[in-house]
């Protein structure tokens, strides 16, 4: 993997066609904290929730165990969130909602603002993000440049025929908090809807559902050059085994 300083990145850019953008939660910062920080945050809220409910002993010791296995690289926010709809049988709406009291409410950064200059610039491919924040997405609304958001709803609402990749995609491979009403049905109908925490445990087999997974290849295939900023690389379910199996061009990964 080859790495640049933020300085030399228009430069990069500009050597050839635009170029694929993979994210993740360093790239919200300073606006919003890393992932341990967060996860630490959401099970806080989650202990409150847990007491506000009478929630049994057996729950609040599961509480317990997650809080000290926080720190490890395995325990994705993704899959935090996954254990939490499960321990404590809430909904994938419920998950949103611990979720928008810690992340929502934030505004642009300078990175999601600089990407929204590419992107209406024409000098950025799509975009592939593992966070759930809305930070991107308002950044791209105040510069008035497009974007179609891409969820594993989106994928699988177009079936058998697959999602044809387009230059202004916004692929939340985790799910998003941001919601059709927020960008309107033709941005974002309103089935195609994916709230976060909704992570599909395949296995090592199939890491994403099939549609989601095909698009993810195709887009791939179409933009080779893949730009990778604030992300961890700790995804081993899903993301990290696509990778490994599609990608046969160098990725360049931006440093700060």
């Amino acid at each position: 993997m080859r790495k640049l300083e933020s300085s030399d990145i228009a430069a990069w850019i500009g050597q050839g066609p635009p170029p694929m953008l993979l994210f993740g939660a360093g790239a919200s910062m300073p606006a919003l904290p890393l992932a341990n920080e967060i996860k630490h945050e959401i099970l806080v809220q989650a202990m409150k929730a847990a007491a506000s409910i009478s929630s049994g002993s057996d729950d609040r010791k599961r509480l317990a165990d997650l809080e000290q296995r926080l720190a490890e690289p395995h325990l994705t926010l993704e899959l935090l969130c996954a254990a939490l709809r499960y321990r404590l049988r809430l909904s994938g709406e419920d998950i949103a909602r611990l979720l928008r009291s810690v992340l929502g409410g934030v505004q642009p950064n300078a990175f999601t603002r600089a990407v929204a200059a590419l992107r209406k610039a024409g000098r950025l491919g799509p975009i592939l993000t593992a966070n759930a924040d809305t930070l991107l997405y308002r950044a791209i609304a105040e510069s008035g440049a497009k974007f179609r958001l891409v969820t594993k709803n989106s994928c699988a609402t177009a079936g058998a025929h697959n999602l044809v990749v387009d230059m202004v995609d916004i692929c939340a491979f985790h799910g998003t908090l941001l919601s059709p009403a927020d960008v309107g049905d033709d941005i974002f109908p309103s089935q195609t809807y994916a709230p976060p925490a909704a992570v599909d445990m395949h296995g090592m087999a199939r890491p994403f559902p099939l549609q989601m997974a095909a698009y993810l290849k195709a887009a791939i295939d179409a933009y080779p050059r893949v730009l990778v900023f604030g992300y961890s690389g700790n995804d081993h379910y899903d993301m990290n085994v696509l990778l490994r199996r599609m990608v046969r061009a160098p990725i360049t990964q931006m440093t700060h």
